[in-house]
């Protein structure tokens, strides 16, 4: 399961696959400063990323999923 030469084999089993069955985009789970874990695209995150962050250009995946307010939770 290879997807680029640039990444290593630990990144490549940390992608997943989003569960909103339109969209299927290739996801990786990195820590926010809270602790928790963000979903955040794939082609956004070096192979030794493992922290959330704007500014290195990572891209949460809330931003970009068409069915991203069917995953939010009630408040």
């Amino acid at each position: 399961m290879s997807f680029e030469a640039t990444t290593t084999e630990w990144h490549e089993r940390r992608i997943k696959r989003c569960r909103h069955t339109p969209c299927n985009a290739r996801i990786v789970f990195l820590r926010s400063r809270t602790g928790s874990q963000v979903p955040v695209d794939a082609d956004s995150v070096e192979p030794d990323d493992t922290d959330y962050d704007p500014k290195r250009g990572h891209v949460s995946h809330f931003a970009t999923c068409p069915g991203a307010a069917g995953f939010r939770r009630p408040r």
